[in-house]
Order: structure tokens, then C-alpha cells, then sequence
């Protein structure tokens, strides 16, 4: 047998079994269940609670994953925020995966596909690092794409000054300076940029 306690916050109900928090509960799941606030409950009454909040998450998950392509890290960040602890989010994101909702390198080729031409490789690489995207899918994936469509950095360094520094004077050390940050702030590096302000 298992304690468990039910607590309410916000618009839900937390639910701690033997003092650990198990996961949100609606009012009307908690009547679906047969539970009251507090008291015992054996593995299969768990397990039905575990199943109600497992399902939930999921179809959570997967509502944002049909509308457009997340990371795992991202899937776990909006989880938190509805407040599931994380295993239980680890279980959400292992069957979304399972079910290919969820796909990492599918993620990193559109986020890929999406700011090549807006930001440099380095700028792209370091923001889907940081969303906890494997380094091999990152490569892959952008080695594919550049070639398929032709993408050359130095071309769009050469685009993006004809477009938008046209008219700027880089002989003025301020106007050339104003050029530079901008595509250092895009994650151009100083060497791929300088040929191009003369």
C-alpha cells in the first residue's frame, strides 16, 4: 500500500504518494479515480493514476508536436510548466519518441532549414546544442541541407551587405563597426566578414 495526499494549487490538485510528488490531478479525474484527498491506495489503484497522468502528458505532448517540430528539451520544458516531474516527463518523452512524434533530427533539419541564410553555421549549431541536439545530427543534417540547396556562407555574407549596407561608407570606421556587430550578433566570424568590407 501506498500514502498518498491530494493538495490543491492553482486550477489542479498535486498528488504526493509517500511524500513524493507523483503529478497534477484534475478535480474531475479525481472523481473518475474514486480517490479521496488522502489515504491509501495499492499498485493497481497506482497504476490507474499513473495512467490518467501519463496520458494526459502525452497527448499533451503530442498536441504541440502535430502543430510544429519540438526538441526533447523543449517537450520538458513545456511539461514543467504544467507541472509533471520529471519522470514522468521522461516517460512522455520516451513514448513520444516511440511513436516518432518526437525525432531529434528531424527537429534539427527544420530548425535548420528555418535560419539557414538568417544565421551563420556556429550561431545555428550553438542554439541546437543548447537544446540538447546531438552534435552527429547537427552536422548531418546541415551537410544535406547546404548541399541541397546550394547555400554558400560567403555568398550570403555577400548578399546581406549588397542588401542591406548598400550605401553604407566603410571607410567611416563607425558605419564599418555598426556592420560588423551586426553579423558578429548573427554569428558570422570576424575572418568570413572582413574580406567583404572594403
Amino acid at each position: 500500500m501506498y500514502e498518498y495526499q491530494i493538495k490543491e494549487f492553482k486550477n489542479y490538485y498535486r498528488l504526493f504518494i509517500d511524500g513524493d510528488y507523483y503529478g497534477p490531478l484534475y478535480l474531475g479525474e479525481i472523481r473518475d479515480l474514486g480517490i479521496d484527498f488522502s489515504g491509501e491506495v495499492d499498485e493497481e489503484d497506482l497504476a490507474a493514476i499513473h495512467i490518467v497522468i501519463f496520458k494526459r502528458g502525452l497527448k499533451k505532448a503530442v498536441d504541440l508536436l502535430t502543430v510544429r517540430e519540438y526538441s526533447s528539451f523543449d517537450i520538458r520544458q513545456k511539461l514543467r510548466l504544467k507541472d509533471y516531474p520529471d519522470f514522468m516527463i521522461d516517460l512522455i518523452i520516451e513514448r513520444a519518441k516511440e511513436l516518432r512524434f518526437l525525432d531529434e533530427r528531424r527537429y534539427a533539419e527544420c530548425y535548420i532549414r528555418s535560419n539557414l541564410g538568417k544565421k551563420s553555421r556556429t550561431m545555428i549549431f550553438a542554439e541546437l546544442k543548447n537544446k540538447g541536439i546531438p552534435e552527429d545530427f547537427m552536422s548531418e543534417a546541415y551537410e544535406e541541407i547546404a548541399y541541397d540547396l546550394g547555400y554558400d556562407e560567403e555568398e550570403v555574407i555577400k548578399e546581406i551587405i549588397l542588401r542591406k549596407f548598400r550605401n553604407v561608407d566603410f571607410s567611416d570606421e563607425k558605419a564599418k563597426n555598426r556592420v560588423i556587430s551586426y553579423f558578429l550578433r548573427h554569428g558570422y566570424s570576424l575572418g568570413s566578414i572582413k574580406n567583404y568590407l572594403t
